[in-house]
């Protein structure tokens, strides 16, 4: 999934994604969250920096979250999360 048009990617930008769409689904009452790893397939994003997002997304969370499992055919990807 590519974050747009140009497939631009990095951490600052998935992280952004990410937290709108988080703040949204809160608002709600989400609580289990499932989402594709965005950046990492058109978007060229890798691993580590995908990781970067990841971190960043839950030392400041959002809500009271009880699961949020990302999706990927990215076998790599997925041992690294």
């Amino acid at each position: 999934v590519a974050i747009n048009g140009f497939y631009d990617t990095n951490a600052e930008l998935i992280i952004r994604t990410y937290r709108s769409a988080i703040e949204r689904l809160v608002e709600h009452k989400c609580r289990n969250l499932i989402a594709a790893c965005l950046g990492c397939g058109y978007g060229r994003c890798t691993s580590d920096e995908f990781m970067k997002s990841v971190v960043a997304l839950v030392a400041e969370p959002i809500g009271s979250i009880d699961t949020f499992t990302f999706a990927t055919t990215n076998t790599d990807l997925a041992a690294t999360i």
